[in-house]
């Protein structure tokens, strides 16, 4: 009988794991140590801010999906920047201009797309699902948990998707996703009032 996915906050102790499905599903973060420093204090910020919610699916003991968002996306990506810079300070960032500076970039980009949705908003910050784990509705459930945390009637929930991520537009768009603001090769998405996640039990 096929064991049943458990949908449930992550605790500190799950941050080995949640970093390391976030990088198998982003080569580029794991072949880099400034990536893979970047991820970790990414994730070790959102554990610690009240707005934001990492949820974890678990199948058969082992996380297998993840999802990360806030509630208030200018104050946790505040928070998360003040993390950055004290990380870039003490030296543990790489001193290359080539990986530091993109990274700033598409931060920078990304707050300046979604100041132009009006009214509050929630903001999905990553969401990955094992490889193995992949057609079995894992995805979608650890998704929907997160929404019902996050995003409310009035607060709708958004995402920021890169052209290149190709997989990434359809598997949105088929949980109800619409384009709301488009910049050179990025699209800010926005969940639909109908898509079957805003469903609250």
């Amino acid at each position: 009988m096929p064991s049943t996915p458990r949908y449930e906050q992550a605790r500190p102790e799950d941050l080995d794991a949640v970093v390391g499905l976030h990088l198998c599903n982003l080569p580029w973060t794991l072949n880099s140590r400034a990536g893979r420093t970047q991820v970790r204090g990414l994730y070790e910020s959102l554990l610690a801010d009240p707005a934001a919610s990492v949820v974890v699916a678990r199948l058969d003991g082992a996380i297998v999906a993840s999802a990360a968002g806030t509630s208030d996306y200018s104050r946790t990506s505040q928070r998360a920047a003040q993390r950055s810079r004290a990380r870039l300070l003490r030296g543990v960032f790489t001193t290359s201009p080539f990986v530091t500076v993109p990274l700033m970039y598409d931060a920078w980009r990304t707050h300046r797309l979604i100041e132009r949705i009006d009214g509050p908003y929630a903001f999905l910050l990553t969401w990955f699902t094992d490889s193995a784990a992949r057609g079995q509705g894992v995805g979608r459930g650890v998704l929907a948990t997160l929404v019902r945390q996050i995003s409310a009637p009035g607060r709708p929930l958004v995402v920021d998707v890169s052209d290149s991520a190709v997989d990434g537009h359809a598997a949105y768009r088929a949980l109800g996703f619409v384009q709301v603001a488009r910049a050179p090769r990025t699209d800010i998405l926005q969940l639909d009032d109908t898509s079957p996640l805003t469903e609250r039990t």
